[in-house]
Parts: structure tokens; C-alpha cells; sequence
């Protein structure tokens, strides 16, 4: 709709994020900096500043409700993509036609595929510069976090699939939806405003009730221990149906 939006993935956390560059109403230029906690640090070119990911927010203004608007996303196969959006564009990086930086690129794409995958396979954080730990579930679980009006509330894949009708929840004064859509392999989270539960819903947030706006402070598929670092007040699968 005509937005500047930018997307960040994060391989420690497992997380891929979409925001509206700005902060405060100036403009952000973000490339990759570090990463604390297993969070990508962004630096923001115009100010020097580190920018973490997954708050959206300065690191010097953390807590001060200043952050850049986040934007809807969701995981989804790639089999369940082309079912949904059979026009969509997919976007992949060319190799360089200079071959030396074909070959450095390589390299590059080999270590992080590296290690990705052993993050993915091993419990224990790849590089454990975390501070807390929390055993209430496996460190590499994938779960589906909101967090509104300083509430934190995260849901597995396993508990909504199994829980079989949407999962109607309040998060931070806010009723949400949480269901599964087997059809295009994808979890999904909306509000719901209609102050009534809702019975069905689909992957476009087509309800039973009217058409629903996807909550767009979902963290969608990160690893649990990641989540309970920055969020350790959180709860686990609510339900308040």
C-alpha cells in the first residue's frame, strides 16, 4: 500500500521481523551490527546508534515506548505460499558474476548455513551470551509471541494444532484469535474486536465474525529461550475463552 517497510531476519533467534524504518519520525538506515542475547543488533547508518530487533528500539531508549511501527508477519511453507499467493513474488540472491566474490560469498553462505543448522539441532544456545534461562520448555522450541501493553503472552505450533478450533485469548486488554491453517501451513494471530469468541477462522482472517487485522507484534516462529530472555514475564498457551 505504498509503505517503505524493511525486513530483518535474525538466524540466532530463529526470527524474521518487518518494521516502518523511523524512529520518532526520522528515518532509520539499519544494516547488521551484532548480536546480545541471541537478538540481531542493527546499527542505524544516520545516527550510529545499535538498534535491537527484537524490540524495534533503540538499545539507549529501551523502556521509553520510542520504537520503530512494527508490521504484520507470518511463517508459512513455501508449498503453502504459492497455494495462497500463486502471483507472489519471491525474491533470491543472485551469485556475484565477479568471481572472486562468488566464491567469498560462498564461503560466507556455507558458515551461516553451518551455523544455522546447529542452532537449530543443538539445545544449548550456539553462542550463550544469554542471562536468565527458563526450563518450562525446551530452549529450541518454536513459539509464537505477543506482547501488548507490556503483557507477554506465547503459544506453541503443537498446543493450537492439537487445541483444534481457534484459541480465543486477551492479551494486554486486547482479545486475539490464535489458530492453525492446515491448508496454507500456517499459524496465524489476529484481533478480535467483535467482543464475541470466534469459531473459524481462515489464513486471510476471514471469521465467522467478519474480516479480521492480523496483530502485528507477532513474533512469529522464534526459539523459546530467545523469548523468555526478553520477555520472562511471559505466560504459555493462555486461553481465556
Amino acid at each position: 500500500d505504498g509503505k517503505n517497510i524493511q525486513m530483518t531476519y535474525c538466524g540466532m533467534s530463529n526470527l524474521g521481523l518487518a518494521y516502518e524504518p523511523e524512529i520518532n519520525g526520522q528515518p532509520v538506515s539499519l544494516e547488521v551490527m551484532a548480536q546480545i542475547g541471541n537478538n540481531l543488533i542493527l546499527r542505524d547508518n544516520n545516527t550510529g546508534e545499535p538498534v535491537q530487533q527484537i524490540l524495534g528500539a533503540r538499545e539507549c531508549q529501551i523502556g521509553s515506548n520510542t520504537a520503530m511501527k512494527h508490521w504484520p508477519t507470518f511463517r508459512m511453507s513455501f508449498r503453502g505460499f504459492k497455494k495462497a499467493y500463486p502471483g507472489g513474488t519471491v525474491f533470491i540472491n543472485q551469485p556475484s558474476s565477479n568471481l572472486l566474490l562468488k566464491i567469498l560469498d560462498t564461503a560466507q553462505d556455507m558458515m551461516f548455513t553451518w551455523g544455522i543448522t546447529a542452532q537449530h539441532r543443538i539445545e544449548a544456545p550456539l553462542i550463550d551470551n544469554m542471562t536468565r534461562a527458563d526450563a518450562r520448555l525446551p530452549n529450541k522450541t518454536y513459539i509464537w509471541g505477543v506482547d501488548i501493553g507490556g503483557d507477554a503472552v506465547c503459544y506453541t505450533d503443537e498446543f493450537v494444532k492439537q487445541h483444534g478450533a481457534p484459541v480465543n485469548a486477551e492479551v494486554g486488554g486486547r482479545a486475539i484469535i490464535v489458530a492453525w491453517d492446515p491448508v496454507y501451513e500456517s499459524l496465524g494471530i489476529w484481533y478480535n474486536d467483535t467482543g464475541r469468541p470466534v469459531e473459524v477462522i481462515d489464513f486471510f482472517g476471514k471469521s465467522n465474525r467478519g474480516q479480521h487485522s492480523r496483530v502485528e507484534r507477532l513474533k512469529p516462529g522464534m526459539f523459546w529461550h530467545v523469548w523468555a530472555e526478553y520477555f520472562p514475564h511471559t505466560e504459555i498457551n493462555r486461553i481465556t475463552e
